[in-house]
């Protein structure tokens, strides 16, 4: 059997067999690329070749012309095999993608992890005999209170400062002509453990606080100014005499304490025997101080948490504790040490107290 049509292009009649049927080719005549009528093959036909030439013999379906006349014998149709739609598998369709996208996660931890500093290691620490720590001060401009209410609260805390106490540390919030005073001292049986946390050696935490530190001192000195605020308004509620609930435990975290540090005290805290030491001063050199218990020897320095749950410092390191000793507790050199830093008024000591940093 033979399939015969004609070429759209040149209308000249074609007659190939039917082995070809569905394939495509060009007209022997015109070059026209063309597509075989489809017709039903049998099972049984032979042929699988990719180029046919056309009989010349002459056939009677056509009336007034012959295949020879109509396909001259140097002409051939070509045929083509039929092209593969079979689609891809789906599991590769979306396989691909997503191994894609995981590998450009590997990719990214991988240049973000080997950038960061090893946060782990040792700190030497000493204990010191000294109960008080230099006071600081808390501008009032701060504060945000006008004229008359900062003129308030600056006569109700000179009169009878805000005590924050707890088993670690007792702080105070003095009133005082240039801003609140902080003064903080460690109860009978704890005593001022003084961290070195910026030595030479320590090169990754330096870089740490090279890349972090703007960013956590302007989150705690957001933190600061939030609870500074909202403490003064409920302590001049409470001098006015409504009865205003303060808690204490923030006030101190947040107010007196977050007034005296950096970002490195800002974002750890200390642990041991199942006890957590917030640090209570951070000066310019590095140096960070706990109030720990006086048998202390060891303990960690941690990263804290948010109050969404975010973690500000990811590492750990190992404080390890010496015999406690005279010194002053500052680098200023100025501040009064002892018990008797508790009895002295502003006007007594003759120094002015040192500015924390806010």
């Amino acid at each position: 059997m033979a399939i015969e049509f004609e070429c759209p292009s040149c209308s000249e009649t074609i007659r190939v067999p039917d082995a070809y049927s569905g394939r495509q080719g060009k007209c022997p005549s015109c070059n026209q690329r063309l597509l075989v009528p489809t017709i039903p093959v049998p099972d049984d036909l032979p042929g699988k070749g990719t180029q046919l030439t056309l009989p010349q013999e002459s056939t009677g379906s056509v009336p007034g012309a012959s295949i020879a006349a109509v396909v001259p014998q140097k002409a051939g149709f070509v045929a083509r095999p039929r092209r593969s739609r079979r689609r891809p598998a789906r599991a590769l369709v979306i396989g691909i993608p997503v191994i894609g996208f995981l590998l450009l996660l590997g990719i990214i931890a991988f240049s973000i992890s080997g950038n960061l500093p090893d946060l782990h290691g040792q700190f030497s620490a000493t204990l010191l005999t000294n109960r008080s720590l230099p006071r600081t001060v808390i501008p009032w401009a701060d504060t945000g209170l006008n004229a008359d209410d900062r003129e308030l609260l600056q006569t109700a805390l000179r009169d009878s400062p805000e005590r924050l106490s707890s088993e670690q540390m007792s702080c105070q919030l003095i009133g005082a002509d240039e801003g609140l005073e902080v003064l903080v001292t460690v109860p009978s049986g704890s005593a001022w453990c003084v961290v070195e946390t910026a030595t030479d050696n320590n090169k990754s935490l330096q870089l740490w606080r090279k890349r972090e530190r703007a960013q956590l001192n302007a989150e705690r000195r957001a933190v600061f100014l939030k609870a500074l605020k909202s403490w003064c308004n409920d302590k001049l509620r409470q001098i006015r005499g409504e009865k205003v609930l303060l808690d204490g435990v923030t006030v101190r975290d947040q107010v007196a304490l977050a007034s005296r540090l950096d970002a490195f005290g800002f974002a750890v805290e200390g642990r041991g025997d199942n006890r957590v030491f917030r640090p209570a001063l951070e000066s310019d050199g590095g140096l960070l101080y706990f109030s720990v218990p006086e048998n202390t020897v060891r303990f960690s320095i941690q990263g804290r948490k948010s109050a969404n749950g975010q973690a500000w410092f990811h590492g750990e390191y190992q404080v390890n504790v010496t015999a406690g000793q005279d010194a002053s507790p500052a680098e200023t050199g100025d501040a009064p040490t002892g018990d008797e830093a508790n009895d002295m008024t502003p006007d007594a000591r003759g120094q002015r107290p040192e500015k924390p940093r806010t």
